[in-house]
């Protein structure tokens, strides 16, 4: 009755802009989910079961990652370098699960991309900056006390 390309197809799913996306477009846990749906034999069923346990492995990996700098940030003496771990952590956190949670269809679109995960060279420039700083923040302040300690004070 109409084509797939035509405005005046009746058929849900048909017409531009009726939602439909490819794979490209969609995230890494959109994919996974959509695995999911289809259950099948054993072999499907283990197929599944692993693409969980790699989900829970991504999720875990963040969850460390963003624990670690709260405690670096936490242990931290001064006040600039503890507000500015605990904003770059928060950062990071938050755009990794923003994905997350679009991907699952919990929070509407939002275009944020997976922090070094998602394709996307200036993604990933933006994520290795916010690690680059988490990590200069944590060595100078425990390289300033290393010295300080040691007797050698800054000239």
């Amino acid at each position: 009755r109409g084509c797939r390309r035509s405005r005046s197809c009746p058929r849900p799913g048909h017409a531009p802009g009726s939602g439909r996306t490819d794979r490209k477009a969609e995230g890494v846990d959109a994919s996974i989910v959509a695995e999911l749906v289809n259950w099948g034999t054993a072999v499907e069923r283990m197929e599944a079961i692993k693409f969980i346990l790699l989900l829970t492995m991504l999720v875990a990996l963040f969850f460390f990652v963003v624990m670690r700098v709260f405690v670096r940030a936490k242990r931290e003496e001064n006040v600039f370098p503890a507000l500015a771990l605990a904003g770059l952590g928060t950062l990071f956190g938050l755009q990794a699960c923003i994905n997350m949670g679009v991907n699952v269809a919990l929070l509407p679109a939002k275009g944020m991309t997976l922090p070094f995960i998602s394709y996307g060279g200036s993604s990933l420039l933006g994520s290795a900056l916010t690690m680059g700083f988490v990590l200069a923040l944590g060595r100078s302040s425990s390289l300033t006390r290393r010295v300080t300690s040691m007797g050698m004070a800054r000239a």
